[in-house]
C-alpha cells in the first residue's frame, strides 16, 4: 500500500497542538467545553472549575482515520504495457478525370486506375492498424479528405467514397505536397511520411512540385511517390522525372506502376520500409482505498450515539 498524499499525515497532531494553545485553554475556561460530540463523555474536573475538554480516544481515532483517508491510500496493481504509435502516414491520391482511364486489370477484367488504387490502398491500410493515417485528395486543388487519425476504418471508408473530379479536372501535385507539409511538419521527425500517387504531370496549383519538395525536405518530411498507369490515348502519363526528383530530394522512394501487380508491389514495399513502430510505455493502475478508513471513521463517530439510543430506548 502507498500513500499518495503522505504529507497530510502531518495534520494528525493538529487538534492536540490547538488544545495546547494558551488562548484555547483560556477560552475553554470562560466559555465551557468547545467540543460537542453526541454521547461522548466530557472530561472535566468536578466543581472546582472547568478545564479544557480533552478529546477522548474515540475522537482521536476518528480524526486519525479521517486524515488517513485524505492521504489517498492506494494499492498498486501489476504494470500494464502500452504501445503508442510512432508513425504517421499521410496519403495523397490523384482524383483527376484521367484516373478513370480503364487501362488496368483487376480480377481478370479491365478496371479504372482509381478502382485499382482503391483496392490496393484498402489492403495497405488494413495492415496499418496502430498507425495514424490521413488522406489528401487532389486535382485542380488539394483537400484534406481525412485528418490524421487512428481510426483506419474511417479512412478506408472515405477512400472508397472518393470520386473522380471531386477535386477538379487538373493535377496540382505541388499543392498536395504543400498541404501534406502543413499536416505533418509539427509531428516528431520519425512520423513525417507522405505517400503521393498520381497518373499525370503537374498542371495546376500555386506551388511547383520541386519547390514543395524542397520545403518538405527542410521539415524532414519523407515523400514516397507512385506514378500509375501507362500513357493514355493522348500520350499523357505521369511525370516520372519529377516524381523521382521529389522522392530523391526528400529521401523517399519512387515507384513507376504501369500495372496492378506493380502497384501492389509498390505498396508492399512501402509497408516493409515504413514499419509500424511503437513506443512502449508502462502504466501502473492503482486501486483507491480511501473509502475504508473513511467508513471506519464514521463508524467510530456514530457508534456511541447508536448504542446510547438503544440503551435509552
Amino acid at each position: 500500500m502507498t500513500l499518495l498524499w503522505w504529507w497530510i499525515l502531518a495534520l494528525i497532531p493538529l487538534p492536540w497542538l490547538i488544545w495546547r494553545l494558551p488562548a484555547f485553554r483560556q477560552l475553554a475556561k470562560t466559555s465551557g467545553p468547545l467540543l460537542y460530540l453526541p454521547d461522548w463523555p466530557a472530561h472535566t474536573s468536578p466543581a472546582h472549575g472547568s478545564k479544557p475538554v480533552r478529546p477522548g480516544i474515540r475522537w482521536w481515532l476518528f480524526w486519525t482515520l479521517l486524515i488517513c483517508a485524505l492521504s489517498r491510500p492506494v494499492l498498486p496493481s501489476d504494470p500494464i504495457r502500452l504501445e503508442a504509435p510512432a508513425r504517421s502516414l499521410m496519403l495523397a491520391v490523384d482524383l483527376s478525370p484521367s484516373m478513370g482511364e480503364q487501362d488496368m486489370i483487376l480480377n481478370r477484367r479491365r478496371a479504372s486506375r482509381l478502382e485499382v488504387v482503391r483496392r490496393v490502398l484498402d489492403h495497405f491500410l488494413s495492415q496499418r492498424e496502430g498507425d495514424r493515417v490521413g488522406l489528401i485528395v487532389f486535382g485542380r486543388q488539394a483537400y484534406l479528405h481525412a485528418p490524421l487519425t487512428f481510426d483506419i476504418q474511417t479512412v478506408r471508408t472515405l477512400l472508397s467514397e472518393a470520386r473522380l473530379g471531386m477535386a477538379g479536372d487538373r493535377t496540382a501535385i505541388g499543392d498536395a505536397i504543400g498541404l501534406g507539409i502543413k499536416k505533418l511538419r509539427d509531428l516528431p521527425a520519425s512520423q513525417r511520411v507522405l505517400i503521393l500517387l498520381t497518373d499525370g504531370a503537374n498542371t495546376a496549383g500555386q506551388v511547383p512540385p520541386e519547390e514543395a519538395a524542397r520545403r518538405a525536405a527542410g521539415y524532414g518530411i519523407r515523400i514516397h511517390t507512385v506514378g500509375i498507369g501507362e500513357p493514355d490515348r493522348r500520350g499523357r502519363s505521369a511525370d516520372p522525372d519529377t516524381l523521382r526528383q521529389i522522392a530523391e530530394q526528400t529521401s523517399g522512394l519512387f515507384f513507376n506502376a504501369g500495372s496492378t501487380p506493380e502497384l501492389e508491389l509498390a505498396y508492399e514495399t512501402l509497408n516493409r520500409i515504413e514499419p509500424i513502430k511503437v513506443q512502449a510505455q508502462s502504466l501502473r493502475p492503482v486501486r483507491e482505498l480511501f473509502m475504508w478508513p473513511l467508513i471506519l471513521a464514521w463508524v467510530v463517530l456514530l457508534t456511541p450515539s447508536v448504542i446510547g439510543r438503544r440503551r435509552h430506548g
